[in-house]
């Protein structure tokens, strides 16, 4: 049980990062906390991309 896991690190930054942007388009948050959750969501995106082994 110690070695397995249900999904990579990176996959997992992927899947936040694109559910923060999503997020960010249809939550209902002040417009300056909008921002800050796509820029988060945009980072998170890319670094899983950039750091993904496919």
């Amino acid at each position: 049980m110690g070695d397995t896991k249900l999904i990579s690190g990176t996959a997992a930054a992927v899947i936040i990062g694109f559910g923060a942007i999503i997020y960010s388009f249809f939550g209902k948050d002040p417009f300056g906390t909008k921002v800050v959750i796509f820029l988060i969501g945009c980072l998170f995106a890319w670094l899983g991309l950039r750091f993904s082994k496919g």
